[in-house]
């Protein structure tokens, strides 16, 4: 069994790691974690979304690239490997349900204008509203 990744594999790992490394290099990314409330740059997020890393996994009908899950976890290994700040891994795992689920909505989650997660039935904040 071959566990090396394809060529064009190599390429997405090699992009997302150059785009990482120009738009968010570790001080930018402490500056973030430590002084934006929101826990990640809006800015930075807008160009992850332009980029296509948002929706990796998603068809293209979806506005996703219709890749696979190999190439999902580069994408989350080398944002792992940046310290990139941002709901990335939550935002990538509930659109690929919503989208299993026949979802609608998930081009503006694509386009990094949306923001989605997962909530489970059993949670303690489950039936209460979202805080303030």
């Amino acid at each position: 069994m071959n566990f090396e990744l394809s060529e064009d594999q190599r390429l997405l790992r090699d992009s997302v790691r150059d785009f990482l490394a120009a738009e968010l290099p570790l001080e930018a990314s402490r500056r973030i974690m430590e002084h934006e409330p929101r826990g990640f740059d809006v800015t930075a997020w807008q160009r992850f979304a332009e980029m296509g890393y948002l929706g990796v996994q998603l068809p293209e009908a979806a506005g996703g690239q219709g890749l696979g899950v190999i190439e999902l976890a580069i994408v989350l290994e080398e944002i792992g490997r940046a310290c990139a700040p941002g709901p990335h891994l939550d935002v990538m795992l509930a659109a690929a349900l919503l989208g299993e689920a026949g979802g609608s909505g998930l081009e503006e989650v694509t386009a990094g204008k949306s923001i989605v997660t997962t909530a489970r039935e059993d949670s303690p904040w489950a039936g209460t509203a979202a805080p303030g």
